[in-house]
């Protein structure tokens, strides 16, 4: 809690030097402010106290698996280590042709309910795609993930119900509701971690901490990055709109439904605000809020996403905003929201890069411009066709121990033709 109040009391201190500096900003240097912020977030996401996800219809009295007690190898050469360290070292062996030594066995079975290191690989990728659900910020607010249960999946959606005043003994009329359908289409993300025997021979142990940390952090922001920026165009996209050629292999480039940016870019332009360049105002805001109409009415259903420019330089000199230092304590269970507009929820968001001044990004990312997405949380949904999936092999001509973890996710909107969605581009910051 100590490291936590430290953060809190540090954003709070950033928060009233930008405050203060309002009437004159050329009085702070607001690059080097940026930067501390960016870092204090980082380690504000890391330090909060990690909540408990539950499936639909459990009760407080049924464990998830989320509640599970974190296990550690309790006693033994390998006291206090995480298992998944000790799965990628067996791992890393069987890949080389060596057998797992009885020590190594006997801490990996020590962290099981039963006897058996072959309960160890499901256990561990249970609980890795776990941390890095709850690593995330804009998918955890998006709502529960969701197991796909095929790829593609059919979405049904089902129009609004008729109601009708009733009388006495007199049946009513039947509504008759159209059906349509969202398809979501998984799209599969990876990265490859390299090192060489030496490392191996010097024991790989003490490192394995820090390359979880930094799989778990990064597999985590790439999946906000996904849902964030996704875009099934080749060329001119979004994300890089000024290379005619395009990447394939560019994370954003979906299998399936185009990404949040891309509902207000492309998808339907006219639920985007443009801020002239300008400084972020109250108008800009309640102009994009306008455009969501009955989505926006309820702050508990809106979500709305910016990056660390647009937060300090505009909207902190909204008196309408509540910093994260007015939270207090609630603070510490606001899985990366800093902030709130008249009671919407603020996520600033790393995947949030700066654009151009048609809010789009170019291939080298030099965009100075803002931006901010507003989301009706119900109107998307984030699919899982494979959790995370760690593998790892051995390239004997480099003398390297290759790890590759993966894992296939979808993005949809329920409906891309409605208003439920919003965003706001071309912010001076």
């Amino acid at each position: 809690m100590t490291e936590m109040q430290d953060l809190l009391q540090a954003m709070q201190e950033l928060t009233t030097t930008v405050k203060e500096h309002k009437p004159d900003p050329a009085t702070i240097d607001m690059e080097a402010v940026t930067a501390e912020f960016k870092k204090l977030l980082e380690e504000y996401a890391q330090a909060q106290p990690k909540p408990e996800p539950k499936r639909w219809g459990e009760t407080e009295d049924v464990p998830a698996p989320g509640a599970r007690k974190p296990r550690v190898v309790e006693s033994g050469k390998f006291a206090g280590c995480d298992p998944f360290d000790l799965w990628i070292v067996q791992r890393s062996l069987q890949a080389g042709g060596k057998p797992m030594s009885a020590e190594l066995r006997k801490a990996m079975d020590s962290t099981t309910d039963g006897s058996g290191d072959d309960f160890v690989p499901t256990l561990m990728a249970s609980d890795i795609w776990e941390q890095v659900y709850l690593q995330s910020k804009i998918v955890q607010a998006l709502g529960p993930l969701m197991n796909m249960p095929s790829n593609p999946y059919h979405i049904p959606i089902w129009s609004t119900y008729t109601w009708y005043v009733g009388a006495e003994n007199t049946a009513t009329t039947a509504s008759n509701p159209t059906t349509s359908q969202s398809i979501m289409t998984a799209t599969e993300l990876l990265a490859e971690v390299n090192w060489s025997y030496t490392l191996d021979e010097d024991s790989i142990v003490p490192m394995l901490p820090n390359l979880r940390a930094e799989l778990v952090r990064s597999a985590g922001e790439k999946m906000d990055a996904f849902v964030l920026n996704a875009d099934s165009t080749d060329a001119n996209n979004i994300n890089e709109h000024d290379n005619a050629d395009g990447d394939a292999t560019d994370y954003w480039r979906t299998a399936g439904q185009d990404g949040i940016r891309h509902y207000f870019l492309v998808d339907d332009t006219g639920q985007a605000v443009n801020a002239g360049g300008d400084a972020l105002t109250d108008t800009d805001i309640v102009g994009a809020l306008s455009k969501m109409g009955k989505y926006a009415v309820n702050p508990s259903d809106v979500l709305m996403i910016c990056d660390a420019s647009t937060y300090l330089k505009g909207l902190l000199n909204l008196d309408t905003v509540i910093t994260v230092d007015k939270f207090g304590a609630g603070a510490t269970v606001l899985t990366g929201q800093i902030g709130a507009y008249r009671g919407i929820p603020i996520i600033v968001s790393e995947s949030m890069e700066l654009t151009e001044a048609d809010g789009m990004r170019d291939e080298a990312g030099t965009g100075t411009l803002g931006q901010i997405a507003i989301v009706n949380k119900r109107m998307w949904k984030v699919g899982s066709w494979r959790s995370l999936l760690v593998e790892i092999d051995r390239d004997i001509q480099k003398r390297q121990t290759l790890m590759v973890a993966s894992f296939r996710l979808g993005i949809a909107a329920y409906d891309r033709t409605s208003d439920h969605s919003a965003g706001i581009y071309n912010i001076g910051v």
